[in-house]
């Protein structure tokens, strides 16, 4: 806690430094212009920046300037950079393969690595130390600096326990005259007498209290006096006992920043300059130089130093070349120029708009729903598919393909779209080229059959095709008369038939299939030198099926109508664009790092269902959707003696995120993870509470993969849960591995979410 404190507080005395160092760049700047109440303003802006939790991200901050936000510094390592996060994120690497960057691994070459050389989870554990160390300081610092603010609030206190209220008197209706030239509602006492040696003062924000010394009420003239009680009401008028407040504040949280000091101090001066401008705007021009003659006497009868804490005092800083700048801007005061103008207002938005945003982000949903550019120039590769890729999205699946095809421009409401899967086919040059798409649908409600689309660049020809379903079906039916014979059931004769229609100018060869009760039709054409087949339909489907094949057309991405499964039980992911395109179905922007403690390589990733997170105790936790990496090492360094003993025999594990708020709780009241066996059943793990990297984490007992069904000799799983924010995680590990599968999880609990 107190580190995650300390975190915060670095991120945020750097946006308030930045936001000093612009405040001060803007006063130079328009050293003439901006009056002392634009630059109190200014430095106001300053306290916001230092007090404030949090801000809204902007692409026009001033912290971009850092490359920094503020997830990145709740998850930083204690250096402060990702050097000590032994895991490698993957969304800022080249557009290479995992199979490439193995290699590299192996022959010593990480470009995952970060700059400063490889560090270790025991290197990082150290660091961890100067970080804790530092941050017990700072909160040490912080404790003093508020004892002592407290301390100077109760001396306030019990001094005015001495004091006496200045009952109706002349001190009281001058009072109640600058009271009523300043425009000040509210009550107001006003105190004497007393053994307070300074000046005049406000103290309070609530029920604020002003004190006069009685050597002041004797020694100076009725006009002195309401020049005095001007200026303190004129505090009360601009709130500047709260924002005093707030800068010792600021101070006591900030006290390792001697900007936050130098900012602090020019504020109170300001802060005085701006307190004389009010008391000016609202007297007499014939006053002005009275005036300053009375600050000159005040501060002349109490030169000793200010000792009132969080009041406010008429002689403010106190300072000689303080003094003098009160002295020239009262001296030059023009009548209206406390007044704020149009372009000091504009230019307050503009430091505002800059300082009070933190930087920009990456959309946490995705960065378009659709591909613009079939090979997004910024994509990167993560998992090279061995042969076939199967997505959830159709779009995705036509910009991948490595030939152009028609699909039907309409689809039958009675459908919805299920899978798209490419294949690697040879070309006529003897290429291997994803050449052949598959598109299946699924019949909604099961009163249709569900089909599947095919297109194959070139292809074996209409009659090969055609020659090849028929294999298929004799296969079929021998072996469904081999399970009918077995239980003597009468055999099935097969039928097949074929015949040419004429659809849209296009000859369609149309085969009928008939097997016992099973009657279906298959479509086979060709155009333009893709060959197309499509089925399996009911023979009562013709229409359907017109009406499928009269609508072909070459599709233009995106689609104008995006066909996404996002229930398939398996969406793999073989580059970044399919991480982002599943962003928004998962609910949270996940971590996905390619490299974990520089030994575990990240093989194959997909979005799946929440039966394989655990067990889902009704519909809405059984739509959720989940991330699933797996990870292990690489064949080189499995075999590798040293790497077996600083990985304690684990081999590989698997890294899933879900969104939910339910099931950590279930964890803590039930004292047990819930998993799905493969017949749908509950089946539960006792779980203990471990504390890894700053997190609760709950850690089963070893498991089967199928509780009670698995058989003795199966392998032993082992998972650990934690919750961030609303996303929730579990590493499963095949096989106990010790202390390692700790370090494993303190590293993906550090690891940030992708950018």
């Amino acid at each position: 806690m107190v580190e995650g404190a300390f975190k915060w507080f670095l991120y945020s005395t750097l946006g308030g430094s930045i936001t000093i160092l612009a405040v001060l760049a803007a006063i130079a700047l328009f050293r003439h212009r901006f009056s002392a109440r634009v630059r109190h303003v200014l430095w106001l802006v300053v306290l916001i920046r230092l007090l404030l939790p949090a801000f809204p991200s902007s692409p026009f901050s001033l912290m971009q300037l850092t490359n920094i936000d503020m997830r990145q510094v709740l998850s930083f390592s204690s250096s402060g950079s990702d050097e000590a996060i032994p895991v490698s994120p993957v969304m800022q690497q080249p557009a290479a393969s995992l199979e490439e960057r193995s290699e590299q691994a192996e022959e010593g070459v990480t470009s995952l690595a970060q700059p400063g050389g490889e560090w270790t989870l025991e290197a990082e554990k150290k660091t961890n130390v100067v970080l804790g160390l530092f941050a017990w300081l700072w909160l040490a610092g912080v404790m003093t600096f508020f004892a002592v603010i407290i301390r100077h609030g109760l001396r306030l206190k019990q001094m005015f326990k001495g004091m006496r209220p200045v009952e109706a008197s002349s001190l009281t209706d001058i009072m109640e005259e600058c009271r009523s030239k300043l425009g000040i509602k509210g009550e107001i006492r006003l105190y004497t007498g007393g053994a307070v040696t300074s000046g005049p003062f406000i103290y309070g924000v609530f029920r604020p209290k002003v004190y006069i010394p009685e050597a002041l009420c004797r020694s100076l003239s009725g006009t002195q006096l309401r020049h005095v009680l001007m200026h303190e009401l004129a505090h009360r008028k601009r709130y500047d006992v709260l924002w005093n407040w707030l800068g010792s504040v600021a101070i006591a949280i900030h006290w390792m920043n001697p900007l936050v000091w130098l900012a602090i101090h020019k504020m109170k001066a300001d802060r005085e300059l701006a307190c004389d401008a009010c008391v000016l705007n609202a007297l007499d021009p014939r006053e002005v130089l009275s005036y300053g003659q009375t600050i000159l006497e005040v501060l002349k009868t109490f030169a000793s130093r200010q000792e009132q804490g969080q009041a406010i005092g008429l002689y403010g800083a106190g300072a000689r070349k303080q003094l003098e700048r009160r002295l020239i801007m009262i001296k030059g005061y023009k009548k209206g120029s406390y007044k704020l103008t149009a372009a000091s207002i504009l230019c307050v938005i503009a430091i505002c708009a800059g300082t009070l945003t933190n930087a920009a982000t990456p959309d946490n949903s995705r960065p378009d729903g659709s591909l613009l550019d079939s090979r997004l120039a910024e994509n990167v590769v993560l998992f090279e598919p061995s042969g076939s890729r199967t997505y959830n999205n159709l779009e995705k699946a036509i910009a991948m393909a490595d030939f152009s095809f028609k699909v039907p421009e309409v689809l039958p409401d009675v459908y919805s779209f299920e899978s798209a899967s490419l294949s690697m086919v040879q070309n006529r040059d003897g290429e291997e080229k994803l050449n052949r798409i598959r598109i299946a649908f699924r019949s909604i409600g099961g009163e249709k059959n569900n089909w599947s689309f095919t297109a194959e660049l070139g292809g074996p020809g209409i009659e090969q095709a055609y020659s090849a379903m028929e294999e298929n079906e004799k296969f079929k039916a021998e072996e469904t008369n081999a399970i009918r014979d077995a239980s003597t059931t009468a055999e099935a004769a097969l039928k097949l038939s074929k015949q040419t229609e004429h659809i849209n100018g296009i000859d369609v060869l149309k085969a009928e299939i008939s097997r016992g009760k099973v009657n279906y039709v298959q479509y086979f054409w060709m155009d333009e030198d893709i060959q197309y087949r499509m089925g399996p339909f009911g023979k009562e489907d013709g229409t359907i099926v017109r009406e499928l094949v009269s609508s072909m057309k070459k599709p233009e991405l995106p689609l104008s109508k995006p066909l996404v499964n996002e229930n398939l039980l398996n969406a793999a992911i073989y580059d970044t664009d399919d991480v982002w395109r599943g962003v928004d179905a998962l609910g949270f922007t996940p971590k996905l790092p390619i490299q974990v403690l520089n030994h575990y390589m990240a093989t194959d990733a997909a979005y799946t269902s929440m039966v394989n997170f655990g067990y889902a105790n009704d519909k809405t936790e059984l739509d959720k959707r989940v991330l699933s990496i797996g990870y292990a090492l690489p064949e080189a360094e499995a075999s590798n003696g040293e790497a077996d003993e600083e990985t304690d025999g684990i081999q590989k594990f698997s890294f899933k995120q879900t969104k939910s708020n339910t099931i950590i709780q279930e964890l803590k009241n039930s004292g047990a993870a819930s998993f799905e066996r493969i017949d749908g059943q509950r089946f539960t793990a006792p779980v203990s509470v471990v504390r890894l990297g700053g997190q609760e984490v709950f850690r089963t007992e070893p498991y089967k993969i199928d509780g009670a069904l698995s058989s003795p000799d199966e392998t032993d799983f082992v998972s650990y849960f934690w919750q961030e924010g609303e996303a929730l995680f579990q590493v499963r590990f095949v096989g106990d591995g010790g202390s390692a599968m700790e370090d494993i999880v303190t590293a993906l609990i550090r690891q940030r979410p992708i950018e």
